[in-house]
């Protein structure tokens, strides 16, 4: 079974998640703001220490401007840097080959072998 995620733990998660990707980026938390139309500064300095919720329109902005795929922010999964990329770079691509599956093969064998490796 499942466990329920509370609200705090989702804001928590996504929040250590924005703060990774606005890291990578080399972006401010004023930058990221006025990228994403918060006018406090310190609203996004609320959003990676999960004090503050985002919307759905702002997350799916922050991926577009972040170059992931909005199930890496939306997914309840605590990820480190390294897993982000490698979790957006498979979303991406399954969203690119999503009408041809068949193309879909060769990454997939790729996936299991690096499963199989890390298991």
């Amino acid at each position: 079974m499942i466990k329920k995620l509370r609200t705090e733990d989702m804001r928590r998660i996504m929040g250590q998640k924005i703060k990774i990707l606005r890291e990578m980026n080399e972006v401010t938390q004023v930058e990221l703001a006025k990228i994403l139309g918060y006018s406090s500064t310190g609203t996004i300095s609320l959003i990676e220490n999960g004090i503050k919720g985002m919307k759905n329109v702002a997350v799916i902005k922050a991926a577009e401007f972040f170059r992931v795929h909005p199930v890496v922010l939306f997914s309840p999964t605590d990820l480190d840097k390294d897993e982000l990329k490698i979790l957006s770079a498979v979303m991406n691509l399954f969203e690119e080959n999503r009408q041809n599956p068949i193309k879909m093969k060769p990454y997939i064998d790729i996936l299991k072998k690096i499963l199989e490796i890390a298991t």
